[in-house]
């Protein structure tokens, strides 16, 4: 009944791909709320105001945006 559901889904079309991919998006999705969920817990342990904590926020999402660079160019060279 469910794998009949599930090729109706894919029309036909292997289940595994759509399965990994949802995986993936999972992760991602859970590392971004991870980092909303945990922020008080950074707020106070480490004694940030409001200020600190977008300071740490913009440092994090510039490091992950410099690096894409070199990993993206990296994987497009290399195995």
């Amino acid at each position: 009944m469910i794998k009949r559901w599930m090729y109706g889904i894919t029309g036909g079309a292997a289940i595994y791909p759509l399965l990994i991919l949802f995986g993936l998006n999972a992760v991602d999705e859970l590392d971004r709320t991870a980092f909303a969920v945990l922020l008080p817990n950074i707020r106070d342990e480490f004694g940030l105001d409001l200020t600190g904590l977008l300071a740490l926020i913009a440092a994090v999402s510039f490091v992950a945006l410099v690096l894409q660079i070199p990993i993206a160019s990296y994987s497009d060279r290399h195995n």
